[in-house]
């Protein structure tokens, strides 16, 4: 079943407006693939559809933001860049994973490095394919931290094994230290004449 979204916007005078999908795209008013590009650019999600041929059909820009650059429609996803991320991506898109979503890191313009879960899923209807991008970096350094922390109290954990099995060996040393002394007063108690 197909669903058109009607993404006509009215001005305040009530005046027609003009056709904004039309001019950005240059394709007719209706066209089911301006409808779709429409909506992809409202999604703050990075998303873009490649089609069976492995050419890119959309990508918002928030999927361009992504992988700094403009535009991708039209060009053959797999020559659009030679960066690790973006092979990265397009292998996950011609390979995907058996075990669920891949990750991919992409270093952004200021130098820091972003990672993404990829997730990849057919359109059947449209015979394309739809990649989003969804940001766990901060999850990713999070999941790092605890486990730095967990590998720090399994440390802990170790040390304060150690420091009790050596606080129960000096116990046990003094205890004999303090039978001994006992023993050797009781003999000394013993050798010495009592006096009245």
């Amino acid at each position: 079943m197909t669903h058109n979204v009607d993404l006509t916007v009215f001005n305040d005078q009530g005046n027609d407006p003009p056709d904004l999908e039309q001019r950005a795209t240059g394709r007719p008013p209706g066209d089911p693939t301006v409808t779709a590009a429409a909506a992809l650019e409202l999604v703050p999600v990075p998303l873009m559809v490649v089609g069976p041929d492995g050419r890119v059909l959309l990508a918002n820009d928030a999927f361009c933001a992504v992988m700094g650059t403009d535009a991708l429609a039209g060009r053959p996803a797999r020559f659009v860049s030679h960066a690790p991320a973006w092979q990265r991506i397009w292998r996950l898109v011609t390979e995907p994973p058996a075990g669920g979503p891949g990750t991919v890191g992409v270093e952004d313009a200021s130098g820091h490095r972003r990672f993404f879960e990829v997730v990849v899923a057919p359109l059947a209807q449209a015979d394309a394919t739809l990649v989003s991008l969804r940001e766990v970096t901060v999850v990713r350094a999070l999941r790092q931290q605890l486990s730095a922390q967990s590998r720090l109290l399994a440390a802990a954990k170790l040390q304060l094994r150690a420091a009790r099995d050596e606080l129960q060996r000096s116990e046990e040393q003094f205890g004999r230290v303090v039978a001994e002394l006992e023993a050797h007063v009781e003999r000394d108690a013993a050798r010495q004449p009592e006096t009245a």
